[in-house]
């Protein structure tokens, strides 16, 4: 199945890193969503200009590429809006246009106003783009933001406000990037430090490391990628490495860089989203089982 891709509320060069991966690697997993094209909406990043763009696609399935946290998206829900595009405020929305509680359908009350920072006016414009949004009936809607996913009740929201049949939202980080091997057996003594964490994949007859320096986020107890480093036994191994782990399509090059993409970060474990029981991180390549058990999908 083919999708519409979107790279909203990054900056330039990340946005770079981003349509390079999808151009050599254009299916995203774990599904296989074949993301035909992955461009920046026209106009500045906010909740309107991505529903204006979806709509304006042939589109019924999209991968969207942006910032995110814990309760949703860092972006506003209008170009120059005070208030961003968090589950809650989705929520409110949706509110508005069911006629939760006593109100009636569509009407827009003070503590909404209040609430979103924004006129009758503008919240008219974001009930009717949702009710257009649904109206398109979305089968998947593949978001590749960190961390939108820790939570089952937002990811819910999200699904539900775009109408989609499937959503994913990552656990994790989300990072995409550039990189090459260092060509060597054993990973280089600052790269083994107490600082570092050092993950080892062995690729018969050969073995890779994958050396991250973790950083802590602004969410208290998750950690992302500050650094990184990684190591092959051979430019062999590195080959066997990337088409194992990466992508099928993948290759190594000699003496040439490659994207990358990624998830890290500490796994949620219990019934606690935010902290987790082992404080070792997992890095989770696109390939794997453990990228796959990263995303969380919720259907309509």
């Amino acid at each position: 199945m083919s999708a519409t891709g979107f790279c909203i509320g990054i900056d330039r060069r990340n946005t770079n890193r981003v349509r390079r991966w999808f151009r050599t690697h254009p299916q995203l997993p774990p599904n296989n969503l074949t993301v035909d094209s992955m461009t920046v909406p026209s106009g500045p990043a906010s909740l309107k200009t991505l529903l204006q763009a979806m709509l304006a696609s042939a589109s019924r399935s999209f991968a969207v590429v942006s910032h995110g946290e814990t309760r949703g998206f860092f972006w506003p829900l209008v170009p120059g809006g005070a208030v961003s595009s968090l589950a809650s405020s989705l929520d409110r929305l949706m509110q508005i246009a069911d006629g939760a509680g006593t109100r009636a359908p569509g009407q827009i009350q003070d503590r909404d106003r209040t609430y979103l920072q924004l006129n009758d006016a503008r919240i008219g414009e974001l009930l009717q783009l949702m009710r257009r949004i649904r109206a398109k009936h979305i089968d998947q809607l593949e978001f590749r933001s960190c961390i939108i996913g820790r939570e089952l009740a937002v990811a819910r929201t999200i699904r539900q406000f775009f109408g989609a049949r499937r959503l994913g939202a990552p656990q994790l980080f989300n990072q995409f990037g550039a990189g090459s091997f260092t060509i060597a057996t054993t990973p280089a003594a600052r790269h083994r430090s107490s600082s570092w964490r050092v993950y080892q994949y062995d690729v018969h007859p050969g073995v890779v490391h994958a050396c991250v320096k973790p950083q802590a986020a602004s969410t208290p107890g998750l950690v992302k990628i500050d650094e990184m480093a990684v190591y092959a036994d051979s430019l062999r191994t590195a080959g066997l490495w990337v088409r194992e782990y990466l992508a099928p399509n993948a290759s190594y090059p000699s003496g040439g860089g490659i994207p990358l993409h990624m998830m890290f970060g500490r796994p949620p474990v219990g019934g606690d989203p935010l902290f987790a029981a082992t404080p070792e991180p997992e890095l989770a390549w696109p390939m794997t089982n453990l990228y796959k058990d990263r995303i969380r999908y919720v259907f309509g």
